[in-house]
């Protein structure tokens, strides 16, 4: 379906929009799948009822529903600082997070058909453009936030919940295997059931429901990761893979644990003076 402006009228030169009314069926994780049923259970929503409320645009709050949740799913000492206005928090939006997913697709090697498919775009020119700028804005974005240790410490004060020892903890503890090591002594979730939905160590440094010990054996996951990330990406290179999806996602992982060992030293160095 074309809509022609009609102050442009046939004009090639104005720019034409198409409306893909085609509704796209994407397959949704199960963790995401399971928290859409819960909000519809605590929401009492019927088969006829709107997922989520129309009284106001749907793009102020869209990024309203963002920036509050990126709060909540902050640790307390994060929220506190926000409280007391001792912190700036950037303004993030949807769109930001829409062009995350095509530059993390184009890093991950997928097709301009598929991320086209995804964004729910009816051409793939946008996608040609993810694709051509990925090295670039790969670099600009690793030495811009990658590197900056301000950025670091921020992203890792969002990712898990509060400091603990290990002493002063009465609860449920972390206990996982990785690389064919079992690891404990790391933490102690803090989530309303004590069925995970998740794999327990592996996804726990990212969590929001993770409290990390300050004197936790964080070492010993980190090299159980990392030596896991060796074999893969020999495993890669004897087969002849060139973008392992596994590779990335493990390597994320060993950046959250990072990040937790980061934070930890940083809160012993302050606990120092």
């Amino acid at each position: 379906m074309e809509f022609n402006d009609p102050i442009c009228g046939n004009d090639p030169i104005c720019k034409k929009t198409k409306v893909n009314i085609e509704r796209i069926a994407v397959a949704l994780p199960d963790e995401l799948g399971k928290l859409i049923y819960l909000y519809i259970a605590l929401s009492q929503l019927t088969s006829s009822d709107p997922l989520l409320p129309q009284k106001v645009s749907s793009v102020t709050m869209v990024n309203d529903a963002i920036n509050r949740q990126l709060i909540r799913f902050s640790s307390l000492d994060f929220q506190e600082a926000v409280k007391n206005n001792a912190t700036i928090v950037p303004r993030y939006t949807s769109s930001l997070f829409r062009h995350n997913v095509g530059h993390s697709m184009a890093l991950n090697g997928s097709s301009a058909e598929e991320i086209a498919y995804i964004l729910g775009h009816s051409s793939t020119v946008a996608a040609g453009y993810y694709i051509s700028s990925t090295p670039s804005l790969a670099e600009i974005r690793e030495n811009a936030l990658g590197s900056n240790p301000v950025f670091q410490n921020m992203i890792a004060l969002m990712m898990t919940g509060s400091l603990v020892q290990r002493n002063d903890w009465i609860g449920r503890k972390v206990a996982g295997n990785i690389n064919n090591q079992f690891h404990f002594n790391i933490g102690d979730c803090t989530y309303d059931t004590t069925l995970c939905p998740f794999s327990q160590v592996r996804a726990c440094y990212g969590c929001l429901y993770f409290k990390p010990f300050i004197d936790g054996e964080h070492q010993k996951v980190f090299d159980s990761i990392n030596e896991e990330l060796i074999q893969l990406m020999k495993q890669a290179d004897s087969s002849h893979i060139e973008s392992h999806p596994l590779i990335a996602e493990i390597t994320r992982r060993k950046q959250h644990v990072m990040m937790v060992m980061t934070r930890i030293q940083l809160h012993s160095s302050r606990n120092d003076f």
